[in-house]
Formats: C-alpha cells, structure tokens, sequence
C-alpha cells in the first residue's frame, strides 16, 4: 500500500481530473522544495482516519513571493506555521494557499501542516478497501 500526503507540483502543468481541477490549481516555479519531512498517523485504520503532519523547506526562486500552494485534498486543516509561528491561510478541499512573509529569489522558509480526516479516493489510486492518500510532487 502506499501513502501519499501533502505535497506541492512544482512543474508547470495543470491537472485535468479529478475534483482538483481548476485554473487555480496551476503550476509554476515559483518555490524550490529542498526538503520534506511527513508523519502519517494510521492508528485508526479500521475507522479509515488519518493525522498528518509535514513539514517543508522552501527556497524561492523569485521575487516577491507572499504564498504557497499546497495540494492537500478532502482533509481538515489543524494547524499551520510558517517559521515556527502561526500562519494565515485558505483551504477549498484541494489546495491549501499558505501566506508567507515576503520572500526573494533565495531567501528559504519552512512550513508546517498538521491535517487529520478520511482521504478521498477517487477509484484512481485503489479499490476503496484499504486507506490511500495521495501525494502530488
């Protein structure tokens, strides 16, 4: 079985399926991804919940950056921080914009998520019998 979770798209491409779709879930380059960290919590395998938590370093590759898209499909935000402190952020079931202090070519951020919920599953990625997540990177 594999696990997926919380992930960014850094090509430049747009999904075209799925409930993801939309042209606010286009891609770029916008953020260099130098590390992710990810704990999955399965404890609750039979109820088919999960928790999560990852944590990303970031490096821009441009300038004046002030958010990131996160894919995080059908979850539950808990909580999220940026450099250790709370963040603001906005969540419609599929992509989770985290605001960041202004950053320029260069300047690295970690980012922290901690979601919970049943993942989506979409037929895609199993039969619906056993507990998938998905992770776009």
């Amino acid at each position: 079985m594999a696990f997926f979770l919380l992930g960014i798209d850094a090509s430049a491409q747009t999904h075209t399926h799925g409930p993801w779709t939309s042209t606010e879930n286009e891609r770029s380059d916008t953020f260099d991804i130098l590390h992710y960290d990810v704990d999955l919590d399965v404890s609750d395998w039979s109820g088919g919940q999960v928790k999560g938590y990852c944590e990303l370093t970031v490096e821009a590759r441009q300038n004046n950056l002030n958010s990131i898209e996160l894919d995080l499909l059908k979850m539950q935000v808990a909580q999220v921080e940026v450099g250790g402190n709370t963040a603001t952020y906005t969540y419609n079931d599929s992509l989770l914009r985290v605001n960041l202090p202004t950053m320029n070519t260069g300047d690295r951020q970690t980012i922290e998520v901690w979601y919970q919920g049943k993942p989506y599953q979409d037929g895609q990625w199993g039969d619906g019998t056993s507990l998938e997540v998905m992770l776009l990177t």
